[in-house]
Protein backbone atom coordinates (compact mmCIF):
# COMPACT_ATOMS: atom_id res chain seq x y z
CA UNK A 1 0.00 0.00 0.00
CA UNK A 2 2.84 2.44 0.69
CA UNK A 3 5.56 2.94 -1.88
CA UNK A 4 8.10 5.52 -2.97
CA UNK A 5 6.73 8.11 -5.37
CA UNK A 6 8.03 8.50 -8.92
CA UNK A 7 7.83 11.52 -11.20
CA UNK A 8 5.06 9.73 -13.08
CA UNK A 9 2.93 10.02 -9.92
CA UNK A 10 2.92 13.85 -9.95
CA UNK A 11 -0.16 13.94 -12.21
CA UNK A 12 -2.12 11.68 -9.83
CA UNK A 13 -1.14 13.76 -6.82
CA UNK A 14 -2.04 17.08 -8.44
CA UNK A 15 -5.51 15.67 -9.19
CA UNK A 16 -6.38 15.62 -5.47
CA UNK A 17 -3.97 18.13 -3.93
CA UNK A 18 -5.89 21.29 -4.72
CA UNK A 19 -3.23 23.40 -3.03
CA UNK A 20 -1.12 22.95 -6.15
CA UNK A 21 -3.59 25.12 -8.12
CA UNK A 22 -3.06 28.17 -5.89
CA UNK A 23 0.54 27.45 -4.87
CA UNK A 24 2.44 26.30 -7.99
CA UNK A 25 5.69 26.06 -6.01
CA UNK A 26 4.11 23.07 -4.25
CA UNK A 27 4.52 21.05 -7.48
CA UNK A 28 8.21 21.98 -7.58
CA UNK A 29 8.58 20.95 -3.93
CA UNK A 30 6.85 17.67 -4.71
CA UNK A 31 9.03 16.93 -7.73
CA UNK A 32 12.20 17.71 -5.76
CA UNK A 33 11.13 15.41 -2.92
CA UNK A 34 10.47 12.62 -5.42
CA UNK A 35 13.85 13.06 -7.10
CA UNK A 36 15.49 12.97 -3.65
CA UNK A 37 13.47 9.82 -2.78
CA UNK A 38 11.78 11.53 0.17
CA UNK A 39 8.15 11.26 -0.98
CA UNK A 40 5.95 8.27 -0.13
CA UNK A 41 2.51 7.37 -1.44
CA UNK A 42 -0.44 5.52 0.01
CA UNK A 43 -1.95 3.57 -2.88
CA UNK A 44 -5.17 1.55 -2.77
CA UNK A 45 -6.70 -0.21 -5.77
CA UNK A 46 -4.04 1.39 -8.02
CA UNK A 47 -5.17 4.89 -6.94
CA UNK A 48 -2.99 7.34 -5.00
CA UNK A 49 -4.92 8.31 -1.86
CA UNK A 50 -2.28 10.36 -0.08
CA UNK A 51 1.37 11.27 0.19
CA UNK A 52 3.94 12.34 2.74
CA UNK A 53 7.37 13.92 2.54
CA UNK A 54 10.18 13.17 4.99
CA UNK A 55 13.25 15.41 5.11
CA UNK A 56 16.35 15.53 7.28
CA UNK A 57 17.11 19.24 6.96
CA UNK A 58 15.51 20.28 10.27
CA UNK A 59 18.73 20.60 12.31
CA UNK A 60 19.66 17.12 10.98
CA UNK A 61 16.53 15.61 12.53
CA UNK A 62 13.81 13.77 10.68
CA UNK A 63 11.01 16.17 9.76
CA UNK A 64 7.73 15.18 8.19
CA UNK A 65 7.21 18.31 6.14
CA UNK A 66 3.97 17.37 4.46
CA UNK A 67 1.15 14.86 4.80
CA UNK A 68 -1.72 15.26 2.37
CA UNK A 69 -4.67 12.93 1.88
CA UNK A 70 -7.26 13.05 -0.90
CA UNK A 71 -10.42 14.66 0.53
CA UNK A 72 -12.57 11.58 -0.06
CA UNK A 73 -10.05 9.38 1.80
CA UNK A 74 -9.62 11.50 4.92
CA UNK A 75 -10.33 10.01 8.34
CA UNK A 76 -9.79 6.50 6.94
CA UNK A 77 -6.30 5.79 8.31
CA UNK A 78 -4.26 6.98 5.32
CA UNK A 79 -2.39 9.77 7.15
CA UNK A 80 -1.67 7.54 10.14
CA UNK A 81 -0.36 4.77 7.90
CA UNK A 82 1.92 7.19 6.06
CA UNK A 83 3.30 8.65 9.30
CA UNK A 84 3.83 5.19 10.78
CA UNK A 85 5.73 4.16 7.64
CA UNK A 86 7.97 7.22 7.85
CA UNK A 87 8.72 6.51 11.50
CA UNK A 88 9.69 2.94 10.60
CA UNK A 89 12.03 3.86 7.77
CA UNK A 90 13.75 6.98 9.10
CA UNK A 91 15.71 5.37 11.96
CA UNK A 92 16.26 8.71 13.71
CA UNK A 93 15.83 9.01 17.46
CA UNK A 94 13.41 11.93 17.19
CA UNK A 95 10.96 12.86 14.49
CA UNK A 96 9.46 16.33 14.14
CA UNK A 97 6.49 17.68 12.24
CA UNK A 98 4.15 20.64 12.36
CA UNK A 99 0.62 21.69 11.51
CA UNK A 100 -1.45 24.82 11.61
CA UNK A 101 -3.33 25.67 14.79
CA UNK A 102 -6.54 25.51 12.75
CA UNK A 103 -5.88 21.89 11.68
CA UNK A 104 -7.39 20.21 14.73
CA UNK A 105 -7.82 16.87 12.94
CA UNK A 106 -4.07 16.61 12.33
CA UNK A 107 -3.35 17.67 15.91
CA UNK A 108 -5.60 14.89 17.22
CA UNK A 109 -3.92 12.34 14.95
CA UNK A 110 -0.43 13.38 16.00
CA UNK A 111 -1.35 13.16 19.67
CA UNK A 112 -2.94 9.74 19.08
CA UNK A 113 0.33 8.60 17.45
CA UNK A 114 2.35 9.74 20.47
CA UNK A 115 3.67 13.08 19.22
CA UNK A 116 3.89 15.86 21.78
CA UNK A 117 3.69 19.60 21.22
CA UNK A 118 7.09 21.23 21.50
CA UNK A 119 6.45 24.80 20.38
CA UNK A 120 4.87 27.15 17.90
CA UNK A 121 5.83 29.84 15.44
CA UNK A 122 3.69 32.77 14.41
CA UNK A 123 3.99 34.42 11.04
CA UNK A 124 4.25 31.48 8.64
CA UNK A 125 0.53 31.70 7.81
CA UNK A 126 -1.15 34.96 8.81
CA UNK A 127 -3.38 34.46 11.84
CA UNK A 128 -2.80 30.69 12.01
CA UNK A 129 0.30 29.76 14.06
CA UNK A 130 2.29 26.66 13.18
CA UNK A 131 2.41 24.13 16.04
CA UNK A 132 5.47 21.88 16.17
CA UNK A 133 5.43 18.29 17.39
CA UNK A 134 8.10 15.74 18.27
CA UNK A 135 8.05 12.00 18.83
CA UNK A 136 10.76 9.77 20.18
CA UNK A 137 11.08 7.08 17.57
CA UNK A 138 10.89 3.51 18.85
CA UNK A 139 12.15 2.27 15.47
CA UNK A 140 15.48 4.08 15.76
CA UNK A 141 18.37 1.69 16.06
CA UNK A 142 16.38 -1.35 14.93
Amino acid sequence: RIRAATLADVVSIVEFDYTTATEPQRVDTLRQAIVEQKCWLYVKDSKVNGYAILHFHFFDHAFISLVYVAPECRRSGVAGALIFHLLRICKRARVFTSTNQSNTNMQKLLEKLGFEQVGQIKGIDDGDPEIFYMKKNNWAGS
